[in-house]
């Protein structure tokens, strides 16, 4: 079976890329392709080598509750071409955001379908991963442990349905932790990035003294 994954984020080091490395090793003795679509132009490119798969999953993060720009361009730049293809793969979507409301990703998987359905793909469902601000800081804990638990489950179920070509709906995940903690833990890159600068963690929370221009 010949399998494309796809980083739609900009970011070559971020949550999306972790987790298409993460879904890549779950694919065992499948065909794979990865890809990066940071552009239009490489969007385009890589049109040449996954028209030849069954199926592309497409990894990215939420901006302002919706899909990114340059992905959005990339989709519309792959559309001319697209649409000329008798077969076409189907697609899988992997969405993340920042938020701790996982419903943040409904208007994204919304755009997927409506852009699956005017060009032919089947779109297939995927997996909306909320409270995503806190994955990065948990890459030294294996998938499958603590937190990462429930994630590896869906990921399995992910990689299975691929594999079997059928429909799994949305799967909402998120890192297991409540609203506070998941504040606190999304606010520790500031205390790092502070002592750095040589700051304390009070300096971030002091108030900016101005002086008013007397002239």
């Amino acid at each position: 079976m010949n399998i494309g994954l796809i980083n739609g984020s900009i970011r070559s080091r971020g949550v999306s890329a972790s987790l298409l490395e993460e879904v890549k090793l779950l694919f065992d003795g499948e065909d794979i392709s990865s890809f990066h679509w940071k552009s239009r132009e490489e969007a385009l490119t890589s049109a040449d080598t996954f028209i030849e798969s069954n199926a592309l999953v497409l990894f990215f993060g939420v901006y302002f509750d919706g899909v990114p720009s340059h992905l959005l361009g990339c989709m519309e730049e792959l559309e001319k071409v697209i649409s000329s293809w008798k077969e076409k793969p189907s697609l899988y979507a992997v969405i993340n955001c920042g938020y701790y409301e996982v419903s943040n990703t409904d208007l994204s998987f919304e755009i997927l379908r409506h852009w699956c359905g005017r060009l032919g793909i089947p779109f297939k469902g995927g997996i909306a991963f909320g409270s995503a601000g806190g994955y990065l800081a948990y890459r030294r804990i294996a998938m499958g442990e603590g937190p990462k638990e429930k994630l590896s489950l869906v990921l399995h179920d992910l990689v299975s349905a691929v594999k079997e070509e059928r429909e799994i709906g949305i799967a909402s995940v998120d890192l297991g932790m409540s609203r506070e903690e998941y504040f606190v833990d999304g606010n520790k890159g500031w205390d790092i990035i502070a002592k750095r600068q040589g700051l304390s963690k009070e300096d971030l929370l002091r108030a900016p003294s101005f002086q008013q221009d007397k002239h």
